[in-house]
């Protein structure tokens, strides 16, 4: 089922559609205070907020501390952590129950959870290049692309961190195997 948000051609990080994202395109680092406000209703930060796993987090933030100690100060990050923690079921009731107030510390939780996971400097791009189906999936692993309808609508684009995805390309057929030259200035599909 497509949310309104992803017929605009929006899609939530960390979205099914943006792991099955295919081909990495840019090469800039992207600094946590450029990463774009994507949060703008309720419904679509309830979403977002479902999303975030604490211990998850935890794990993600213990793991680019030890790896990057020059970069990321664990225990700010992890009281920071346990904040959001703490005030998650509080402020994910309240947005049930459309309460204004708690949509600030929901934008606070996901875009904590932004800062963190896109400032990992092994992400150090802001745009992948995509497929983007209509009906999504693959064939089974014993089958072959062959096996997918010829007239399931595809559309190739880049997908940006902030969520927009420009198609480039869109067919009533299937598009897929993509296949990037190493300057990432030409594909072929």
């Amino acid at each position: 089922m497509t949310t309104r948000r992803q017929a605009m051609g929006y899609v939530s990080f960390l979205s099914p559609f943006f792991l099955s994202c295919l081909i990495v395109l840019g090469m800039s680092i992207v600094p946590p205070f450029v990463i774009a406000e994507t949060t703008t209703n309720m419904a679509t930060v309830l979403e977002e907020l479902s999303l975030f796993n604490p211990e998850a987090m935890e794990r993600a933030i213990q793991d680019l501390a030890s790896r990057y100690p020059d970069r990321f100060n664990e225990g700010q990050l992890l009281a920071e952590l346990k904040d959001h923690a703490d005030r998650l079921k509080d402020v994910n009731a309240a947005l049930r129950n459309s309460d204004a107030a708690a949509f600030r510390s929901a934008q606070a939780i996901v875009n904590f959870k932004r800062r963190v996971l896109l400032s990992n400097p092994a992400v150090n791009f802001n745009q992948i290049l995509c497929v983007k189906r209509e009906k999504p999936g693959l064939a089974a692993n014993w089958l072959v692309n062959t096996s997918i309808s010829k007239t399931t609508a595809s559309s190739i684009g880049i997908l940006s961190f902030d969520g927009k995805f420009d198609p480039l390309l869109t067919s009533n057929h299937f598009a897929g195997d993509l296949n990037l030259h190493f300057d990432a200035r030409k594909s072929l599909y």
